[in-house]
């Protein structure tokens, strides 16, 4: 005759009992992390993001200076190419005085 133990049916049970609470644990951290994986990579929309158009670099766009053209086409400058051009004036442009003759008359 086989003998029942009560025992070994109650461990078999408390041991898949937590096993399942674990397993549940498992994937619900999966998800979670997924999640605020799927939320870094949205931190700033593609919408929101332009592009400079001497250098190409990609920022969004609150950094990004717009200048609309004759033809009335938009463009992005970014603060680099910004000072840069200035810098690129200030050097090529000759600064002249009008003399006090010239201005009188």
């Amino acid at each position: 005759m086989l003998d029942y133990n009560h025992d070994t049916d109650t461990n078999a049970v408390i041991v898949t009992v937590l096993a399942s609470v674990f397993l549940l644990l498992l994937v619900g951290i999966v998800f979670y992390g997924y999640g605020f994986l799927m939320r870094q990579g949205r931190l700033t929309p593609t919408s929101e993001m332009g592009r400079c158009l001497l250098c190409g670099t990609i920022a969004p766009k609150d950094q990004l200076v717009p200048r609309t053209l004759h033809g009335g086409k938009e463009v992005l400058l970014c603060s680099t190419c910004i000072v840069s051009l200035h810098t690129d004036l200030l050097r090529t442009q000759t600064v002249t005085k009008p003399s006090t003759k010239d201005s009188i008359g």
